[in-house]
């Protein structure tokens, strides 16, 4: 059975820019790795995705919110980007009128962002515009800072590169100053983000099912963890009961498990390859 990654870092990532710049498709070409034509009916609000990425040697995950670029929903911004990381915030290349909202984004951002966040500047659908002058893009981005790709989530440019140098650059504020910006760290303070010397993975497991004499009870092994009955309180299944069960337990007896186990609780390695047979 293939080995879980678990993340050694979460932050979050909020998807800024006006309508129809392309902000969902980057979002999907990125989190779900394909490019889908989206109908012409914007976000509303706000929507929410999950992917983990690897910089580095160092495993995160990403929470990405793709909000709203009209202009009802723009007010309620601050309520996403409040506790970001880093914000990505995108304009049409083909529509050079969106660029100007970026310039106002960056300014609110730095003006009212209770924390460090890293800004990345996003060109959206160059599939449309060959060899469009960034000049001027380029430039504010080095005024302010920011990190400046152009994309093309039809055609998959740049789209990983972008997120994983907005990823890199949080995880290298976090290292340099670890209470300037909103990063958790999944293991805690003795967590070690340098590329050079990361953690050693954990796997986070409890045993999951209805409590019955036939269930076993991982407390009796594992007292520091905790026991769920409700599948929706992990992450990931990494132990199919129907095929690995516990040779050894009480007078000798084998136990088996009432349903699987699942992500939940930080454990050693070690401990759930002892007491839960992973391979």
């Amino acid at each position: 059975m293939p080995q879980v990654q678990l993340p050694q870092a979460e932050f979050k990532v909020v998807m800024l820019g006006d309508a129809f710049t392309g902000k969902t498709s980057l979002v999907m070409r990125f989190a779900e790795g394909y490019y889908r034509e989206t109908s012409r009916n914007a976000t509303v609000g706000a929507s929410f995705t999950t992917k983990r990425l690897t910089v580095r040697g160092v495993t995160s995950k990403i929470q990405i919110w793709d909000t709203s670029g009209q202009d009802q929903f723009k007010r309620l911004a601050s309520m996403y980007y409040k506790q970001a990381a880093a914000a990505i915030i995108c304009y049409d290349i083909s529509s050079p009128e969106t660029f100007e909202a970026v310039k106002s984004w960056i300014d609110e951002l730095q003006s009212k962002a209770t924390n460090r966040i890293v800004i990345g500047i996003c060109a959206t659908k160059s599939d449309l515009v060959r060899n469009a002058d960034t000049a001027e893009v380029e430039q504010l981005a080095e005024q302010t800072g920011s990190i400046f790709f152009t994309t093309s989530a039809k055609d998959n440019t740049n789209v990983h590169l972008l997120f994983e140098k907005v990823a890199e650059q949080v995880l290298e504020i976090q290292q340099e100053q670890p209470d300037a910006i909103s990063v958790n760290l999944v293991h805690g303070e003795e967590t070690n983000l340098s590329p050079r010397q990361t953690p050693k993975p954990t796997m986070r497991a409890v045993a999951a099912g209805t409590p019955g004499k036939n269930t076993y009870n991982m407390a009796n092994y594992m007292p520091d963890t905790p026991y769920i009955d409700e599948k929706k309180d992990a992450d990931d299944i990494i132990v199919d009961h129907e095929k690995h069960k516990r040779k050894s337990g009480k007078k000798g007896q084998s136990n088996g498990m009432c349903g699987d186990t699942y992500l939940c609780g930080d454990l050693p390695e070690e401990m759930v390859q002892n007491n839960c047979t992973v391979s």
